[in-house]
């Protein structure tokens, strides 16, 4: 598969939530109803602005991309597994490689890791989710199938960054 549509088809992925009045600004994002911190990637990683995530970056050597989003409003207070059902909407194919309950800003968190397909095309997910205060966070990671390790740690530094912070 060419490296340009792979990118492309990996962007497809970020797609999870809509949001608007987003502004990042030195590792924070400010909305309306929440703010937090993340981590940085690396250096190979460009940060992309797109409209339906908070923050998102791609890494165009390998095709992988990271994303960082948040919902704080017209959600039903579910299961993060629930919530992670709804992140795998539009992948078909889809078989969970790992899951596990651990522990994200002070919060019980869901982490799981996928394979599926996008349009037809193999990739390689890890899925954060939590909630907290009235907030539905998700980080995500996509990789093609067989590269999901290369760059793990690039996923890593950014979940180990995420805070949120109280907005009054």
């Amino acid at each position: 598969m060419p490296p340009r549509f792979a990118v492309a088809v990996l962007l497809g992925t970020l797609a999870v939530a809509a949001c608007s009045g987003v502004k990042v600004q030195q590792g924070q994002v400010v909305k309306e109803r929440t703010r937090y911190r993340f981590g940085e990637p690396g250096p190979d990683w460009r940060r992309l602005s797109l409209n339906d995530v908070d923050v998102a970056w791609v890494r165009d050597a390998g095709g992988q991309t990271l994303s960082v989003n948040s919902t704080c409003s017209d959600y039903a207070d579910v299961p993060l597994g629930a919530l992670r059902r709804q992140q795998m909407v539009g992948f078909t194919q889809a078989e969970r490689v790992d899951e596990k309950e651990g522990m994200l800003d002070g919060r019980g968190a869901l982490f799981t890791r996928w394979t599926a397909k996008l349009d037809g095309v193999p990739v390689a997910l890890g899925l954060w989710t939590v909630k907290k205060d009235g907030c539905i966070y998700d980080l995500t990671y996509t990789s093609p199938v067989g590269t999901y390790d290369d760059q793990s740690q690039a996923f890593a530094r950014v979940v180990q960054g995420f805070a949120t912070e109280t907005v009054k």
